[in-house]
């Protein structure tokens, strides 16, 4: 953390270190303070984060205050990034991005597993009033504003710089800068700062809602939303830790489980895993071993729904005991029934959809269900998925520009390609493995089971999209996916993409963000040949990238609907891409906006 500050572009500096009656760290402080810019601030007694942000506040000579906590680090530049904006207009606070460092246990020591950006919001009042938008060091204030307010209020053992950011903002504006200059640790065990004080959130949320219960009243919106973050987190506290084997599948037993088991009244779980099968009963037991071996973390139960399979499926099931429903149909219903099935029997908070032909890896299930409890906006998690040669068979679902056919994204790419090893916002992720927020599942009505066995998923994500639900690809979670293994898989193809085309191919325009994700990644999705077939494409021409990223705010203003940019793209001699598929797609946004014929072919042709 001092080498981070030590290390600032910006060099008008000095740091306060406060010990908060912790381990001596002079002797690191001495080593590294060459300039004289260190000085240390010790508490007697532990008084807790508001305390010794306030005693180091207390002694600061600096105009600005910028905070970092000791397993954080400030990105070279920071300082640079924010400091010229409060020097610009200091009456108001600014705010810039981190990226999450989400680490495990590895014997003694902690491997960092993905490096994602949960937090990146552009200063929004209303979202304050129900949770916290920004991590502390991500903040640059002065001096006044904090004794304007009177600092961190020091009864608040967490949630202090939340309390703090809702004070100043009824005075201040907010800025968000929305460049990455920092990182800070989330440790999924619970030993960081960021992820061991779950048990007093609650505590600290009920107060802080109370102190604002005025301001929040004329809001309906925001007073739906804490009801259901409070009610997260009175789950989330209500949940025992890791459990023993009463809250994993046990190995298989000579005494047979019911056929449809009831649930327990008092039993309750962080989540519910629902996974239809039909035959190919080795496959079912290979994810359920290894699903029982390699998960911890959230407590589960697993619910099983038997399509009337005709093979050992029956025998294998019944078999099965601990915290084990199992669902049998007389016939097969398809997937979406299936899995609908699953979640009404569900006793979780939440849903988790998982195909028996899956593989988990170690650590899978405790970020898709930390992205559900961390954010009430989020609604979907889904995994990376591997196919068993270590390449990409899922990491999101993105839609072509000119028509609402999805596709995942860089599939068959290698499984540590860094495109696929960051968490990003989507409209789809497969269902093959779906985290899903209880009440929006019940909400949305499930899964359509007019589709069978294809296009469920994608048509879910999408009406859970027009709600305001977010969808997020976490590859924190990983798994591999042997893909189509159950007979009859892609009987229904054609069948499956008729209803879709029939539901959202009017919305094609809204749909397409192929070259929104591709673009920032510094890839395309071009036709060489002039034809339908499309080939991703590396871009590393900066002119043809330009060119690229202007169809990518043209589709990023069509799925907005923002016309007026669309408008001036196609009308303003906008150079793009010389590639077919971009030619006819301009042309047909064209006569979309109502943009002359002649404007969007000179457009196209740049």
């Amino acid at each position: 953390a001092l080498q981070s500050i030590l290390a600032q572009t910006y060099r008008d500096f000095e740091i306060v270190v406060v010990n908060d009656c912790g381990t001596d760290v002079q002797p690191v402080i001495d080593a590294l303070d060459h300039q004289g810019r260190i000085s240390t601030v010790r508490h007697a007694v532990n008084r807790g984060l508001a305390a010794a942000r306030n005693s180091g506040v207390g002694v600061a000579r600096g105009r600005f205050i910028a905070y970092l906590d000791d397993d954080d680090c400030y990105y070279p530049e920071h300082l640079e990034t924010l400091v010229p904006l409060l020097e610009e207009n200091p009456e108001r606070v600014v705010y810039s991005d981190a990226l999450r460092v989400v680490q495990v246990k590895d014997g003694a020591r902690y491997k960092t597993v993905v490096r994602d950006r949960p937090y990146s919001n552009d200063f929004d009042r209303a979202r304050l009033l129900v949770n916290n938008q920004f991590p502390v060091l991500c903040a640059l204030h002065t001096r006044t504003a904090f004794s304007a307010v009177g600092g961190f209020d020091e009864s608040l053992t967490s949630h202090e710089d939340w309390e703090l950011w809702l004070r100043m903002s009824a005075r201040l504006p907010f800025e968000h800068v929305a460049s990455i200059t920092a990182d800070f640790t989330h440790r999924l065990e619970g030993s960081s700062m960021t992820s061991s004080m779950r048990p007093d959130y609650l505590r600290t949320a009920e107060i802080i809602y109370a102190r604002t219960a005025a301001d929040a009243a004329a809001r309906p919106a925001v007073l739906q939303a804490r009801a259901q973050w409070l009610a997260n987190l009175r789950a989330s506290v209500g949940s025992a830790p890791a459990q023993s084997s009463s809250a994993r599948p046990a190995a298989p037993r000579s005494a047979p489980a019911p056929t449809s088991a009831a649930p327990r009244p008092d039993a309750t779980f962080d989540c519910s895993i629902v996974i239809p099968v039909f035959n190919r009963a080795e496959l079912t037991e290979q994810c359920l071993v290894t699903l029982a071996a390699v998960t911890d973390g959230p407590t589960f139960e697993v619910i099983l729904v038997d399509n009337a399979s005709t093979d050992g499926t029956a025998a294998f099931l019944a078999t099965l005991g601990g915290d084990v429903q199992v669902i049998r149909n007389a016939e097969n219903l398809g997937f979406a029934a299936a899995c609908n099935q699953g979640a009404r029997a569900a006793r979780g908070r939440h849903v988790v959809f998982l195909n028996n032909d899956t593989i988990p890896l170690a650590g899978w299930l405790a970020p898709l269900i930390a992205e559900l409890d961390a954010d009430p906006a989020v609604a979907v998690v889904g995994s990376k998925l591997l196919y068993p040669d270590e390449t990409i068979q899922h990491a999101g679902v993105v839609f072509s520009r000119d028509l609402p056919l999805p596709y995942h994204l860089f599939a068959h790419a290698p499984g540590t390609f860094a495109a696929v090893n960051h968490r990003r916002e989507l409209q789809c992720v497969t269902g093959a493995c779906m985290a899903v927020r209880r009440a929006i599942f019940d909400a949305v009505g499930g899964f359509d089971e007019g589709y069978r066995n294809g296009y469920e998923d994608v048509d879910f994500c999408l009406q859970v999209r027009e709600r305001g639900g977010r969808i997020v690809y976490q590859p924190a979670s990983a798994l591999y996916h042997l893909e189509s293994q159950t007979a009859g898989r892609k009987t229904n193809d054609d069948a499956n993409g008729r209803r879709l085309m029939e539901r959202w191919g009017a919305q094609w325009h809204r749909l397409g963000d192929e070259d929104v994700v591709l673009a920032s990644e510094g890839w395309c999705s071009r036709s060489p040949d002039g034809s339908d077939r499309k080939v991703l494409t590396q871009i590393t021409d900066p002119a043809e990238r330009a060119r690229w990223e202007h169809v990518a705010t043209l589709q990023h203003a069509l799925r907005t609907d923002d016309a007026a940019t669309a408008r001036r793209l196609l009308s303003a001699g906008t150079e793009w891409p010389a590639d077919a598929s971009v030619q006819r797609w301009l042309d047909r946004v064209a006569r979309l906006l109502g943009v002359a014929a002649d404007h969007g072919a000179t457009a196209a042709h740049g």
